[in-house]
């Protein structure tokens, strides 16, 4: 291979890597969109996700997932409130600092993530079955491979 066809090759590249980036982007925006749509309730759907994925969350992790100025206008502490009084979640001081709160999920809240999750699931599944099943396979392996990717480089 000539330096020639190495230099295509790195702007071969490059192009790639930024049209990549540009789509990955555009589907982060969409993604948030349409779950917006399908969800309404967002905003509690990202913060019982959140804490569902472990059996409690600091509070302090839970705010900084939570963006403020996201399009819902959304105040996170707001959310936190809101998701207590409705027995979503439980807001607990931790024993050595009183100061500091965990939140977890309650049953309720445990099943209305459940709902929500289901109802992504089904939409994305109509989505996906108007793709082949070779092409599903395939988005599927790259994703996991990018997300692998993205992991190792944190």
């Amino acid at each position: 291979m000539s330096k020639l066809d190495d230099l295509a090759l790195d702007i071969d590249m490059a192009a790639t890597t930024a049209e990549l980036i540009k789509n990955l982007e555009g589907l982060s925006s969409l993604w948030r969109l349409v779950v917006l749509r399908r969800l309404p309730d967002y905003p509690s759907y990202e913060a019982l996700a959140t804490v569902g994925k472990r059996e409690s969350v600091r509070l302090d992790d839970l705010l900084a997932k939570l963006q403020p100025g996201a399009p819902d206008g959304g105040n996170p502490m707001g959310l936190v409130h809101l998701l207590v009084a409705e027995g979503l979640i439980t807001k607990t001081p931790v024993p050595s600092d009183q100061r500091r709160f965990v939140v977890s999920l309650t049953d309720d809240g445990r099943g209305r993530l459940a709902g929500m999750e289901d109802r992504l699931f089904v939409f994305f599944s109509e989505i996906l079955e108007t793709f082949p099943r070779k092409d599903q396979e395939s988005l599927g392996s790259l994703l996991r491979r990018l997300n692998e990717a993205l992991v190792a480089a944190l």
